[in-house]
């Protein structure tokens, strides 16, 4: 279901109409009863989680139900209520209600269902598409993705298998480009070079090139390379020709402070405080010579990137000045500030935008947390409300369905820290849940994984300086400005894994880059002698190094859409993998 998903252009989501089916397919979990989560209600979120943004919805065995209007209904009901949550929109998704044994309304409109008066969804706002079946639905409303075949190759890793008497065989979903037998291409991140491709085939047919669009298991296309070694290449690298290649994109001695991607993966936007300037790199196209937006005025402390491919947030640069601690709205395209935000008393650490709407979070050393509607200039929604025993900054992060939001604090004392969660469409009735993270839980992870008992005890007590949500939702990663890192239960707050900056952790205290890889399956972390780790979220053990620069890594990003991170330090602005 993963593998596939992650390729597909399309859903067609079924559920059965049948009493008593319908409502154990989208059946929430619980635990305390014993209900497992309904197979539909998982595949949604999981179309959603994979990007897949085009869906129809088949409600199958109408005849079980005598082609009940009433049962059509309730379940279309109670379907718009669960896509909504998840992150759907209703108005652009076909609901067809079908027979699969009887071929009614597949092909041909049925006259069992008189009432039915056919399915209509919305292509764009203003573009309206209609139809009775569900091919005329496959035909008619579903829009091919554009597709890309001169660009540089890009082709995510799906599957490694080695066969005796021939050889390794790669294979994978072309997503851009073209390859053809004979091509030398690059693998990324690991970073091996000069790879001959010496036969491209699927499904045991033998083809003359592959180029974007094709699908995986029966066409799943394989690349037979040589001398590659196993544990070199892995599910998470992808393959890419040597052309316009991704590297070290931008140098500089200015020292990157904050780097965001672009929703679509294809822009890459780098803060640098120290000379105050924006940096643009084009992601799709080889890199290039990025474009730069000068905030001499304003400066630049922290960005995000938004839904907007031309607009980003940005927190200023500014020491001293009654606009110090706000947040603009920026054009890149003509570099003109378009909104401002005013209320924090203190200098923005963070801001972080709702995957799904206009909404964003600011974390301020004022030690408050801002609700903001982006597309608006003025006040707040809202200021979050925190516990009363807690001192330090705050920090937020929305998870990827938008939906929930969570705020972190350091408690009084010296216990450890809260994570609070929020309902994002009811966040003024406070916290829906509240974790705490103990420092002698993570004192205890730490020796454990073969820390001294110092060590451990002053690792335990980092200040904490980021938090994000994994794709699932099932995990929390925490960066810290004392060389370590951790991920805990997204659920339960228990601490799972704990990562260390390799080179030591220098004299003075700093935050400690990491972040999760697009895929879920790394955490990846950078280190005080240049290099970057990428761990496997699930065990926690090292799956590779990355080597380029030659200093801390001081800043990280991953791709949300393809296989490629960002790194900094301070001789190399942006290293892009």
């Amino acid at each position: 279901m993963i593998t596939g998903s992650a390729t597909a252009d399309v859903g067609l989501l079924l559920v059965p109409a049948e009493k008593g089916g319908f409502e154990a397919a989208i059946a929430k979990a619980d635990a305390k009863l014993g209900v497992e989560e309904g197979q539909t209600r998982q595949h949604a979120r999981l179309l959603y989680l994979l990007g897949v943004e085009q869906l129809i919805v088949g409600i199958n065995k109408m005849d079980s139900c005598q082609w009940s209007e009433d049962r059509f209904n309730e379940i279309k009901e109670e379907f718009v209520k669960m896509l909504q949550l998840i992150g759907f929109k209703p108005k652009k998704i076909p609901f067809i209600p079908y027979s699969g044994f009887n071929g009614d309304n597949l092909v041909e409109k049925s006259e069992k269902c008189p009432w039915y008066k056919g399915w209509s969804a919305n292509i764009t706002p203003k573009k309206v598409v209609q139809g009775f079946t569900i091919v005329e639905a496959l035909n008619n409303f579903i829009q091919p993705p554009k597709r890309e075949p001169t660009l540089p190759v890009r082709l995510p890793i799906s599957n490694i298998y080695n066969i005796k008497g021939v050889g390794q065989i790669i294979c994978g979903t072309v997503e851009q480009g073209t390859l053809l037998p004979g091509d030398v291409i690059g693998i990324v991140p690991s970073g091996l070079k000069d790879k001959k491709i010496f036969s491209i085939e699927q499904h045991k047919k033998v083809l003359e090139k592959a180029g974007p669009g094709d699908s995986p298991f029966e066409k799943e296309v394989a690349y037979l390379l040589s001398k590659v070694l196993r544990e070199d290449t892995a599910t998470m690298d992808f393959s890419s020709e040597p052309g316009p290649k991704m590297g070290a994109c931008i140098r500089g001695r200015a020292t990157s402070s904050f780097a965001s991607y672009h929703e679509s993966g294809s822009h890459l936007y780098v803060a640098s405080e120290a000379d105050s300037v924006l940096r643009i790199v084009d992601c799709l196209n080889g890199g290039g010579t990025p474009q730069m937006i000068k905030l001499q005025r304003e400066g630049i402390r922290t960005v995000k990137a938004t839904h907007h491919p031309q607009c980003v947030l940005f927190s200023p640069g500014l020491k001293n000045g009654p606009k110090k601690n706000n947040v603009y709205y920026l054009s890149v395209h003509d570099n003109k500030i378009l909104r401002e935000f005013e209320g924090h008393q203190s200098v923005v650490t963070s801001i972080r935008m709702s995957p799904v709407d206009d909404s964003f979070l600011s974390s301020s050393a004022d030690g408050t947390v801002r609700l903001w509607n982006a597309g608006k200039s003025g006040n707040s929604l809202c200021e979050l409300k925190l516990p009363q025993n807690v001192e330090g900054p705050p920090l937020a992060a929305f998870d990827s369905t938008g939906l929930v939001f969570g705020i972190s604090a350091k408690m009084a004392g010296d216990e450890g820290n809260h994570i609070n969660l929020f309902d994002a469409r009811n966040y003024s009735a406070g916290p829906f849940s509240e974790m705490q993270v103990k420092r002698q839980d993570i004192e205890a992870k730490l020796r454990a994984s073969g820390s001294t008992p110092e060590r451990a005890y002053a690792l335990s007590r980092s200040e904490w300086t980021s938090i994000d949500f994994n794709k699932s939702g099932k995990q929390i990663l925490i960066g810290t400005n004392g060389g370590v890192a951790h991920t805990v239960d997204g659920y339960e707050g228990s601490v799972m894994h704990s990562f260390q900056m390799e080179g030591g952790a220098g004299s003075t205290p700093l935050p400690m880059a990491t972040c999760f890889s697009s895929d879920d399956q790394a955490v990846i972390c950078g280190n005080n002698d240049g290099t970057v780790s990428c761990y496997q979220a699930d065990s926690g053990l090292l799956a590779r190094k990355l080597r380029g620069h030659v200093d801390r890594v001081n800043c990280l990003a991953a791709n949300p859409k393809y296989a490629q991170i960002a790194s900094s330090c301070t001789n190399t602005i942006v290293w892009v993998w």
